[in-house]
């Protein structure tokens, strides 16, 4: 026991001895293990030199704890200075402690100054980020970082910047100044020149000042060193300096000036131009220099459309609308009168017809110099005022009776597209105008219209007609475009289909009896026809004919038939017809227009046993203007009424009955016929359209 005692207590003392670099805290850890080995030894924790150390862990010379100056501290409570001496401790028996004092084994973790797992306390470790982490005085730093890499912002948990750029180039902070006549570059942490500008050069060696050496010079002529002892130099070659003009020292013989920079291809305009084709090309022609130009010549059927001689003739010689240009030298290869679309595009003229200013193609009324717009001011409906020319057309001023357009093509080719009955004064030039979806319209072109009070117009035939009026149209008399019986107003029953009322069934022999035919439709839908019914066997009416077109009236429509009566070949009644007024100022309205459907018939006697026709639908009306004022005016698109039923000998007491009333409004449909046994009436037309339009 006594040696295990002497054993501790000079490793306690040992302890005082330790380099003063330790701290405090490490040596009094290092007495807390010592102590430990007493207490396992059985010595008392009590002992006066023990309790020095476990305290204050710094041992003084008589067992007590020492100040810096090596006196004993009592009034740091660690030591009773009337404890045993230290210097015999087999004197006396040792007291027994009230309790042994708690040592903190755990608290051992090693170096916390400088061990990285354990920085400044237990369980701390350093990390760096690119680098190697090291641990001093208690605090993480950076050891060394990876190549490449520099602590700039000096944080230390990462070498953050890369030491390889133009900023910081080997380290941080180290940038790569700008040098005369180079593009510096960052190689490996050094500075250095990553080229030089055309006709300089690092000659030297030294990157520190550049490409410090012009190749333009006697003694640098294009490389470093290349001298030129007898001559010139000029763009890096050396030239006899008595050339004359269009001539070069092109050997570098310095002697002779033996190249003629008009006309060697070797030499073209001058020493370093060589007239070459580019490499893997077919040129299909010969390279030639000319005025100190490189040229070719083409091989027969060969073309140097893209006008670079280096990559030869490529393309074969075409010319589509063989106007002695090859089609890929102009832009317009299927007009022979344009090599380029100009203007108007190509297949178009860049023709100014009026001598206006501006060209056809851009001009809204091409034939009349003083409108350079549209020729009426607005886009009319249905027609393009374009190929007139309207200062050359006649005023309309109809005072002479009734006036007869007639829209059947008098020759059926040419320019004699109607025929006019009447006209009071020189007659306008109609024309015909295709319509998308619908018949060729007839345009009646005026300076100016007016039809006087008491005065009319009728309008029949195939096509609708147009009244196109460039100025004011004053509408006092009557213009008629009705149906009559089964011959339609003009433009009437054009590809009606399902519009057109369907045909009755069943037969007109006696005791039989055939049902009427269907109204036509049109801005409404007709009536349907009634049933006839004889012994038992019905026959079925005509339908109605369907509503057709648009309210728009584009394009411009006429009315549809009604269908026929069993057993009757005898057309149903016709559609009204189609008229259109176009005004460029104002359109006034004080008479009538009307565009009626025709009313049915009893096609086959009133005494027989057979149906009537049914009622065309009415036509359509088209009024626009800059203004349109129709006040007190009629305007008129009611469908026709259906046709009459017979009867046999008065047999049949519902013979002779009234087809269906024609309708007198868009919301309504014409009206359904009679059912009767000896044969039924046809249903009415239905209402056209009428549209008012101002611009």
């Amino acid at each position: 026991m006594a040696v295990v005692l002497l054993r501790s207590l000079v490793r306690i003392r040992s302890i005082r001895s330790l380099s003063p670099n330790i701290s405090a805290s490490a040596r009094r850890r290092c007495a807390r293990v010592a102590l430990l080995a007493l207490l396992a030894s059985g010595c008392s924790a009590y002992d006066p030199t023990l309790l020095s150390w476990h305290f204050s862990g710094v041992p003084s010379g008589d067992g007590g704890s020492a100040d810096a100056d090596g006196s004993l501290d009592a009034a740091a409570g660690e030591v009773d200075s009337g404890s045993a001496d230290a210097a015999s401790p087999d004197s006396g028996s040792e007291p027994e402690p009230d309790a042994a004092p708690e040592v903190d084994a755990g608290d051992w973790c090693g170096d916390r100054q400088s061990a990285v797992d354990n920085c400044g306390s237990c369980g701390h470790a350093c990390e760096v980020s690119r680098g190697v982490a090291a641990c001093v005085d208690g605090a993480c730093a950076i050891a060394a970082c990876d190549t490449g890499y520099g602590n700039c912002d000096k944080d230390e948990t990462v070498c953050e910047t890369s030491i390889r750029e133009l900023s910081d180039c080997g380290g941080c902070g180290l940038p790569c100044r700008d040098l005369p006549h180079a593009v510096p570059t960052c190689a490996t942490g050094q500075c250095a020149i990553a080229s030089c500008e055309a006709g300089y050069a690092d000659c030297d060696q030294q990157p520190g000042n550049g490409c410090e050496t012009s190749l333009g010079t006697l003694s640098d002529c294009g490389a470093c060193d290349a001298v030129c002892s007898k001559a010139s130099c000029s763009g890096g070659i050396c030239t006899a300096v008595s050339c004359a003009s269009g001539f070069g020292d092109c050997d570098g013989d310095q002697v002779s000036c033996e190249a003629n920079l008009a006309s060697d291809a070797n030499h073209c305009g001058n020493c370093g131009a060589k007239c070459q084709f580019n490499a893997g090309v077919t040129p299909h022609a010969t390279i030639s220099c000319t005025d100190a130009h490189c040229g070719i010549q083409c091989a027969s059927g060969y073309i140097d459309c893209n006008a670079d001689y280096r990559d030869g003739c490529e393309q074969a010689y075409v010319d589509t609308d063989s106007d002695g240009v090859a089609d890929c030298m102009e832009t317009c290869d299927s007009d022979p009168l344009k090599r380029d679309p100009g203007i108007c595009g190509c297949g178009t003229p860049d023709t100014d017809t009026d001598r206006d200013g501006t060209v056809d193609c851009k001009d809204g009324c091409p034939l009349d110099a003083t409108a350079a717009g549209n020729c009426l001011g607005y886009a009319p409906t249905n027609f393009d005022p374009k190929g007139v020319n309207w200062n050359n057309q006649p005023a309309g001023n109809l005072s002479c009776g009734t006036t007869t357009i007639d829209t059947n093509d008098p020759d059926g080719s040419g320019p004699l597209v109607a025929t006019l009955s009447n006209w009071c004064g020189t007659a306008p030039a109609p024309f015909a105008q295709n319509q998308s979806g619908g018949s060729q319209a007839v345009v009646i072109p005026l300076k100016g219209f007016t039809l006087a009070s008491g005065n009319a117009i009728k309008v029949i035939g195939p096509r609708p007609v147009i009244l196109a009026v460039r100025g004011d149209a004053t509408i006092a008399g009557t213009i008629d475009a009705s149906a009559s019986g089964t011959t339609p107003g003009a433009g009437g029953n054009y590809a009606c289909g399902s519009a057109q009322g369907g045909n009755g069934s069943g037969e007109t022999k006696r005791f039989g009896g055939a049902s009427g035919g269907g109204g036509g439709g049109f801005g409404s839908a007709g009536g349907r026809a009634g049933t006839a019914d004889t012994d038992g066997s019905s026959s079925n009416g005509g339908v109605a004919g369907v509503a057709r077109g648009n309210t728009n009236l584009v394009p411009l429509l006429g009315g549809c038939a009604g269908g026929q009566a069993g057993d009757c070949s005898t057309a149903g009644a016709a559609g009204g017809g189609a008229v259109q007024i176009t005004a460029s100022g104002a359109l006034s309205i004080s008479g009538v227009i009307r565009a009626n459907g025709g009313s049915g018939a009893t096609p086959c006697g009133s005494s027989d046993e057979g149906g009537g026709t049914g009622g065309g639908s009415g036509g359509a009306i088209l009024l626009e203007g800059k203004t349109v004022a129709a006040s007190g005016a009629t305007l008129q698109a009611n469908g026709g009424s259906g046709g009459r039923n017979g009867q046999y000998a008065g047999v049949y007491s519902c013979g002779n009955s009234s087809g269906g009333s024609g309708s007198t409004d868009a919301s309504t449909s014409g009206g359904n016929g009679t059912s009767c046994q000896g044969g039924s009436s046809g249903g009415g037309g239905g209402f056209g359209r009428i549209r008012t339009l101002t611009h």
